[in-house]
C-alpha cells in the first residue's frame, strides 16, 4: 500500500464516481480503478458496493477510510517536521483552493506574501469546495481557501469576501432586459448551475426551498465554463457568480444580479482544528487576515 492509493481511495469516497474522482485526480478512470482493485486485493477486502448511480462504502472501506486519513495527516506532519528542520532553511506551505476563488487571493494574498517571505515555497491544488474541505481533513493541504459555509467542528474559519450571485441570461429570454431577477423569476427556467461538489449549488437550492421556488436546473456542470456555455443556446439561464460572469461573459448573453438576500458566495480561509500548524502556515494566515480585516 502506498499513499497514493490512500488518496486515489479517499477522493473516491467523496465523489462516490468513478469518473467524477477521475477527474478530480486528473486521471484516467482505468487507473483509478486499477488503484482501488489493488488496495481491494491488498487489503482482502471489497470496499465499495453500488447503490443506484452511486457507490457506496463497505463496512471495511469505512474502516480502510479512517485509517487512511490518519496515515496521511501522520504523513503530511512528518514532511512539515522535515522541511522545518531542512538545512535548506526553505519551507513550503500547500494551499487547497476552491475553483474560481484564485483570481482573489492571487494578487492581495499569495504573490505578496511570497515577495515578504522569500524562504517559503507555495504550493497551489484547486478542487471542487467539498474536495478543498477534504484536502485540509486529509492533511493533504495546510491552508484552505474555500467557499463557505465550513463547519467550525473541523477547522478554524475566517471569512474573507462575500461576493453576489448573478443569473447569465440568454438575450432572446425576456428576462434578459431587467434590471434584477430574483429567485421567483427562474421558476420555470432552464437553468444551469455547478453540481453538488460546489457550496454555490446546495447554497442555491436551499434558499430556493426557504422561498418555495422549485427550480428546473437543466445542467449540473462540473466546472464554471460549462455552466456558463449553457447561457449560450436557447432562451437558457445560468447562476453563478459576478466577477466569474464579467471574466467568462459571452457575446448574446446578459449578466443580470440575481436579488437574494443572504444567497452569498462567500470565501473562506480554513485551517484544521486537528494538530499543530507550520510557522509559515501560521504567517500566512495572519498576513490573509491582515488584508482583509
Amino acid at each position: 500500500m502506498d499513499t497514493q492509493q490512500f488518496r486515489y481511495f479517499l477522493q473516491l469516497c467523496v465523489d462516490k464516481n468513478y469518473a467524477a474522482a477521475a477527474e478530480n485526480l486528473y486521471i484516467t478512470q482505468q487507473a483509478l480503478r486499477k488503484s482501488i482493485k489493488r488496495l481491494e486485493t491488498e487489503t482482502k477486502c471489497l470496499l465499495f458496493y453500488r447503490s443506484g448511480d452511486s457507490l457506496e462504502l463497505t463496512n471495511a472501506g469505512i474502516c480502510v477510510k479512517s485509517h487512511a486519513r490518519n496515515i496521511i495527516d501522520e504523513l503530511h506532519r512528518m514532511d512539515t517536521a522535515l522541511a522545518q528542520l531542512s538545512d535548506s532553511g526553505t519551507s513550503q506551505i500547500t494551499i487547497a483552493s476552491s475553483y474560481g476563488i484564485y483570481p482573489l487571493v492571487a494578487s492581495r494574498v499569495i504573490i505578496p506574501f511570497e515577495r515578504i517571505h522569500p524562504e517559503v515555497s507555495i504550493k497551489i491544488i484547486e478542487l471542487p469546495d467539498m474536495g478543498c474541505e477534504d484536502a485540509i481533513k486529509n492533511g493533504d493541504a495546510e491552508v484552505g481557501f474555500c467557499i463557505g459555509p465550513c463547519n467550525p467542528q473541523y477547522f478554524d474559519v475566517q471569512e474573507l469576501e462575500a461576493r453576489n450571485l448573478c443569473a447569465l441570461v440568454n438575450k432572446s429570454n425576456p428576462l434578459s432586459s431587467r434590471d434584477y431577477l430574483t429567485v421567483q423569476d427562474l421558476e420555470g427556467e432552464s437553468i444551469a448551475i455547478v453540481n453538488d461538489g460546489f457550496k454555490i449549488h446546495h447554497n442555491f437550492l436551499d434558499y430556493c426551498k426557504k422561498e418555495g421556488v422549485k427550480p428546473d436546473i437543466k445542467l449540473e456542470g462540473g466546472d464554471v465554463v460549462s455552466v456558463h456555455n449553457f447561457a449560450r443556446f436557447g432562451q437558457n439561464i445560468a447562476v453563478s457568480v459576478d466577477f466569474l460572469g464579467k471574466d467568462l461573459g459571452f457575446d448574446g448573453v446578459a449578466l443580470i444580479p440575481l436579488l437574494a438576500p443572504g444567497l452569498n458566495w462567500t470565501v473562506n480561509s480554513i485551517v484544521s482544528k486537528r494538530g499543530k500548524h507550520s510557522d509559515a502556515a501560521e504567517a500566512l494566515i495572519k498576513f490573509t487576515h491582515d488584508v482583509f480585516r
